[in-house]
């Protein structure tokens, strides 16, 4: 390019926005590419940290929970019922959220040492009846 004082404005202006998209144009390529390899990467690491989690568990953790038999086959289990293993069931009584008993809404699972109620009421209702209360027989106001 000749960028002379005879060159006129118009030509420099379009060489300049012609440069410019190709520099774009260029930048976008490689940004795109970075993109795929970052991916790439990511997926490739996701799969290694799995494998080894899943290794680790099995030598590790498994001979923790089942010392003295043989341990669970755990592709068997549905992932929800993986999850009652290791968790708690409580139940409402009269004695202890009493407001709950037969409602919806009630969860009643201890997860580490602290028993989640519901979602509006995480540690229960604080008075006799619960705003929240959603079931099919109205709860019974216990009666001391």
């Amino acid at each position: 390019m000749n960028y002379s004082a005879a060159m006129p404005m118009e030509d420099w202006s379009k060489e300049f926005w012609e440069m410019f998209d190709t520099v774009t144009q260029e930048i976008e390529q490689f940004v795109n590419e970075v993109g795929e390899v970052a991916e790439a990467i990511a997926l490739e690491v996701q799969e290694v940290v799995e494998t080894e989690l899943d290794q680790w568990f099995e030598s590790f953790v498994t001979p923790l929970l089942f010392p003295f038999e043989d341990p669970p086959d755990w592709a068997e289990f549905p992932d929800h019922e993986l999850d009652l293993l290791f968790t708690e069931q409580v139940s409402p009584s009269l004695d202890q959220h009493p407001a709950c008993i037969g409602c919806q809404h009630y969860h009643g699972q201890v997860y580490n040492g602290t028993l989640l109620v519901c979602a509006m009421h995480p540690y229960g209702s604080d008075t006799p009846t619960c705003p929240d209360w959603d079931g099919g027989k109205p709860p019974q106001t216990p009666v001391y």
